[in-house]
């Protein structure tokens, strides 16, 4: 797991923001993947077979991955997205982080590919380990 709160700005609505990502610790890293494991298992959903359990973060980045999604209830994935934003800060102008929140990330962000690209970003610090370890070729 990275140690190091990354920040990363992005262009939203013709505006340039600041966010800092910080990254979850080992034991609700843990939580989350089993958390998501449960949710695509329900779902009748499982990951390829001989496939250990730390690579579930780089399955979800595969075209199997994205399809395993696709029966999955939005509302059994939603606390999972929601959980997403506790480590994800706007970085206002005078230095302060205010923590993203799900009800009022919108005050703040108004374009959904800004929104795409904090989380793709809390999956790359918190679990691009994981991709990293995989053999060349199993994570698109």
């Amino acid at each position: 797991m990275a140690s190091m709160d990354t920040d990363i700005d992005l262009t939203d609505g013709g505006r340039t923001l600041r966010f800092r990502i910080r990254p979850m610790g080992a034991r609700k890293q843990e939580r989350w993947l089993a958390r998501l494991a449960l949710v695509l298992a329900r779902a009748g959903r499982a990951m390829p077979a001989g496939t250990p359990a730390l690579h579930l973060p780089a399955h979800l980045f595969t075209a199997g991955g994205l399809a395993s999604l696709s029966d999955v209830p939005f509302d059994r994935l939603e606390p999972l997205l929601d959980e997403m934003w506790e480590n994800v800060f706007r970085v206002l102008d005078s230095g302060v982080a205010v923590q993203l929140k799900p009800e009022t990330i919108d005050g703040v962000v108004t374009d959904v590919r800004t929104l795409l690209a904090l989380r793709r970003e809390v999956l790359r610090l918190n679990f691009g380990h994981l991709l990293d370890a995989l053999p060349v070729g199993e994570a698109s």
